[in-house]
């Protein structure tokens, strides 16, 4: 049986280049697999180019004062977490407070409340849910961007092997790793695989992990 494997590039990745890290892990594990797998690189990052608009999208992927108020985060919160209760009020009371921010406040309020609709969207336009192994990139502002794709993912489980989700990126390193996962997170399933210069621990180089996992879906 082939196995389907995507590996998604996640916003707020820059549209305007490829991920040499996915095309890399896809070359690989073609190598490894050759007609066992059907492997493809998903640049989710670019639909989300259309939903937010190439300027505003720029902005919020380059602007380090985006990076530092958490936005990219804020936006997806309530995919990820949908029991959380909404922070609208306190995010605005401490980021983006003065008054020539209000048009940008407005614009991020309009766009979180749609998002969960767009991703879903996306799930369905790229098959996601009919993979078997999904691949999330997850760094800085693609952390909780990448939690919410996948459990949106989660939800049909059409697959006989049932949909398995893994990470990628500096967020799988300690600490981070160790908040993502923990009982009872019902996103204990994510894999954090990759961290930091291709390392999941010392000395065990990414290319050889992949396929090892790979080895291990039932």
């Amino acid at each position: 049986m082939v196995i389907r494997i995507g590996l998604v590039n996640m916003p707020f990745a820059d549209w305007r280049r490829p991920s040499f890290a996915l095309s890399q892990l896809a070359a690989l594990t073609r190598q490894e697999f050759q007609d066992e797998v059907d492997v493809s690189v998903r640049y989710l990052n670019q639909d989300f180019v259309s939903y937010f608009g190439a300027e505003a999208y720029a902005e919020l992927s380059q602007d380090v004062e985006h990076f530092t108020s958490g936005v990219g985060g804020w936006l997806f919160r309530d995919v990820a977490f949908p029991d959380s209760p909404d922070n609208t009020e306190e995010y605005f009371r401490r980021y983006h407070r003065r008054d020539h921010w209000q048009d940008f406040r407005e614009y991020l309020v309009d766009r979180r409340r749609g998002i969960a609709d767009f991703c879903a969207q996306l799930v369905e336009r790229h098959h996601l849910d009919a993979m078997d192994v999904v691949g999330f990139t997850s760094r800085f502002t693609r952390n909780t961007a990448s939690i919410a794709l996948a459990r949106l993912v989660r939800l049909p489980r059409r697959t006989r092997l049932g949909v398995r989700e893994v990470r990628a990126g500096h967020s799988t390193a300690r600490p981070p790793a160790a908040a993502v996962g923990r009982p009872p997170d019902p996103l204990r399933p994510l894999q954090p695989l990759f961290h930091g210069p291709g390392r999941v621990r010392p000395a065990a180089p990414a290319a050889g992990l992949l396929p090892a996992r790979l080895r291990a879906v039932p």
